[in-house]
């Protein structure tokens, strides 16, 4: 143990209360992976070392602040963070499947 103490928020999730399944998707600050969080469908995006520097749990931690309170349409409700550990992650509710929209009449 390092000693070290955290303070615990209401934002923070567990590493193992997820569950990955299949990348999804990827962009210049991690990929992101289908999966469950506490038996929802969740999409995960898994932060990656940019040019080897390690993502600032500061910086994170601020965009969370943002995150947790931004309510839009057309923008993915975030459910939580993981901040410690070296697979820092965010979750955030999975987007409908286009698949299963369709259309009568046409």
């Amino acid at each position: 143990m390092s000693g070290r103490q955290v303070q615990l928020e209401d934002w923070m999730i567990a590493s193992f209360d997820v569950e990955y399944g299949p990348e999804i998707g990827a962009g210049g600050f991690g990929k992101v992976y289908r999966a469950t969080l506490n038996r929802m469908e969740v999409a995960i995006k898994v932060l990656q070392n940019v040019a080897g520097i390690k993502p600032s749990v500061v910086l994170l931690q601020k965009e969370i602040e943002i995150w947790m309170n931004l309510r839009h349409p057309h923008v993915l409700q975030f459910l939580g963070a993981n901040t410690l550990g070296r697979r820092r992650s965010e979750a955030r509710r999975e987007a409908p499947s286009r698949a299963t929209t369709t259309t009568r009449g046409v």
